[in-house]
C-alpha cells in the first residue's frame, strides 16, 4: 500500500513539530502549515489524505479552513484540535462543518494514530466509492436510473457533482420524466443518504397552505 499523506496545521512551532515526528513515525509521509492560509496553497498542490488542524490560529482559523474545505469537492477528512473546552464548538465543527473528529488537547497520542488511521480508511473508500460509481454511470446505472445515451451520461455526471456538495438544486422537466428519482437518486450519493428522503407533491398543497406545509406557523396564526 502506498504512504499516505497527512497535512498537520498547527500555529505553535513546537507542537507542529512534535506532532510531524510523531505521524511520520507511524508511517506517514508529513506535510506541515502553520495557519489555515498556508494550508489551503499546500492543499492545491500535492495529494493529502487526511488534515490535522488547530483551531484557533492567525490569519486563518480552523474554521475558517473547514469552511474552505466544505465548498469544495474532493477534501480529505478533518481531524480538528483544540486548547478550548467548547462542546458546543465541537458539535459546530464535526455536524455543521464536516470535519471526521473532534479532539481536545492534550490528548492521548494514542487516539489521535486511531482516528488518523481511520480518517486515511475512510478517505480510500470514499475514493473507491466515487470509483465505483462513474464505473456504474459509464455502463449506464446510477442509483435508480437507468440509462445509456449521450444525454443520460450527461445528467449521471451533473447527478454525482451535486450530490457531493450541499447546494439547493431545483429539478425541472415535463410530468413523467423522472425528476423524483433523480432527487432520489441525489439523496442516495450525498453525505445525508442516512436520513430520510421526504417527497412532497406540491401540487396537491393548495396555495394558501404551501408556505405553513413546508416551513411551519406559529402557535395562533390560523385563528380566526
Amino acid at each position: 500500500m502506498a504512504r499516505r499523506n497527512v497535512l498537520i496545521v498547527e500555529d505553535n512551532g513546537d507542537q507542529r513539530e512534535a506532532l510531524a515526528i510523531t505521524i511520520g513515525q507511524w508511517g506517514y509521509d508529513v506535510e506541515t502549515a502553520s495557519d489555515g492560509q498556508e494550508a489551503i496553497q499546500k492543499l492545491g498542490t500535492f495529494p493529502v489524505h487526511v488534515v490535522v488542524t488547530d483551531l484557533a490560529m492567525p490569519r486563518l482559523d480552523g474554521i475558517g479552513l473547514l469552511r474552505w474545505m466544505n465548498e469544495r469537492q474532493d477534501m480529505p477528512p478533518a481531524i480538528v484540535m483544540t486548547a478550548y473546552h467548547d462542546m458546543n464548538k465541537a458539535v459546530t465543527v464535526v455536524h455543521e462543518l464536516g470535519a471526521f473528529w473532534f479532539l481536545e488537547k492534550p490528548f492521548n497520542p494514542d487516539a489521535l494514530r486511531v482516528l488518523v488511521a481511520r480518517a486515511a480508511d475512510f478517505r480510500s473508500l470514499r475514493l473507491e466509492k466515487e470509483c465505483l460509481e462513474r464505473r456504474l454511470a459509464y455502463s449506464g446505472v446510477l442509483g435508480e436510473m437507468v440509462g445509456y445515451s449521450p444525454a443520460m451520461q450527461r445528467l449521471f455526471g451533473l447527478v454525482q457533482q451535486v450530490a457531493s456538495t450541499s447546494v439547493s438544486v431545483l429539478i425541472t422537466g415535463e410530468s413523467g420524466t423522472g425528476k423524483e428519482i433523480v432527487a432520489q437518486t441525489i439523496h442516495q450519493l450525498s453525505a445525508r443518504k442516512d436520513g430520510p428522503f421526504m417527497a412532497v407533491n406540491c401540487a396537491a398543497l393548495p396555495e394558501s397552505l404551501m408556505e405553513s406545509e413546508l416551513f411551519g406557523f406559529e402557535k395562533g396564526s390560523f385563528t380566526g
